[in-house]
């Protein structure tokens, strides 16, 4: 796995969306400003329609929105923490932090299940949530989500 899927400038303190689709429309442009994509809405509709599927929020304040789409050009992981608890969804837990994944579409390896997996078993961990959920330190978070991802 490429290790530049993700860096420190992939990570998004005191962000101040507050709803579900104006995260989802942050997301499509920050991978635009970071040459992940050509097409910011093409993203954020890979995402939207991810959604549509399946909620993407974990519960316990983290959300991970992702899409393998051909508007995405290279693999990358954003990480977004928020001024406010998010909504995601009406009737869900709020979010505080999201984990974005974003893989290009005709990628033939398997590389977004395998960044879910090793990022779902590092969640399942009290103390590695905690700590990214404490941390306003983009270098702390760049290091804890890059061991995750075995980065």
């Amino acid at each position: 796995m490429k290790a530049n899927v993700f860096k420190k400038e992939n990570v998004f303190l005191n962000v101040e969306e507050q709803t579900k689709e104006e995260v989802l429309k942050f997301i499509g442009l920050k991978s635009k400003e970071l040459n992940i994509t050509n097409d910011a809405d093409g993203v954020y509709e890979g995402l939207v329609k991810r959604e549509s599927q399946f909620t993407t929020n974990l519960g316990e304040f983290i959300a991970i929105p992702h899409t393998k789409n051909d508007a995405v050009l290279n693999p990358a992981v954003l990480v977004l923490k928020f001024n406010k608890d998010v909504v995601w969804n009406e009737g869900e837990e709020k979010i505080k932090l999201v984990i974005s994944l974003l893989m290009p579409g005709q990628s033939e390896e398997n590389t977004h299940l395998k960044l879910l997996s090793a990022l779902s078993r590092k969640l399942i961990h009290e103390d590695f949530k905690s700590a990214l959920l404490n941390s306003n330190d983009s270098d702390e978070i760049t290091s804890l989500i890059s061991e995750a991802l075995g980065l």
